[in-house]
């Protein structure tokens, strides 16, 4: 079996500002794009259906520190022909140290559920030794903090299924404390 988990190590810093989104479906709101310029890096957990929305992501540590992981919808179907090289490039999993811990990131359509507890349930057995899990597929913002692995979900980021409007999230990691932020937008 392939493995298509990607691990990076960003654990030698001592703070970092990661910037979560997920599901823009091919169309980053432009406020979040914004928003993510002030963080150190980007995270897309999926549904990213094109390399313009994944591109527009620019954090401060530059281009090469946006990381995504593919969702059900990142499929050749979805995305240009020109772009494929990079969609090929896109784990199923990404697995990052971090000051303080491990963060795991996939976009959780596997564990699909109309239960969201059985799908927290279902990553936490999967990523046991994780400080925290990202994902996205269900478009709703969650921040699940009762027991560690905390489970978040960033919410939709483009303009498909936003409910409230599009979010993203800030994490905030050094050694000793992770903190998640939630960041709603109004609809372009």
């Amino acid at each position: 079996m392939i493995d298509f988990t990607m691990a990076l190590d960003y654990s030698e810093h001592d703070s970092l500002v990661i910037g979560i989104v997920s599901d823009t479906h091919g169309i980053l709101n432009a406020e979040i794009a914004k928003f993510i310029t002030q963080c150190d890096i980007a995270l897309h957990a999926g549904d990213i259906m094109g390399a313009e929305s994944l591109n527009a992501l620019k954090p401060k540590f530059g281009s090469g520190h946006t990381l995504a992981v593919k969702g059900n919808n990142d499929a050749l179907t979805t995305w240009e022909e020109p772009d494929y090289a990079q969609l090929n490039e896109i784990p199923d999993v990404l697995e990052l140290r971090l000051p303080g811990g491990t963060l795991v990131m996939e976009h959780s359509h596997r564990f699909w559920d109309r239960d969201v507890g059985k799908i927290h349930a279902s990553l936490r057995s999967a990523y046991p030794d994780a400080q925290m899990i990202v994902y996205g597929h269900t478009h709703i913002r969650t921040v699940d903090d009762r027991q560690i692995p905390m489970i978040v979900n960033p919410g939709a980021a483009g303009l498909t299924r936003v409910q409230d409007g599009p979010s993203c999230m800030q994490l905030n990691v050094s050694e000793e404390k992770w903190e998640i932020q939630e960041h709603l937008f109004n609809a372009e």
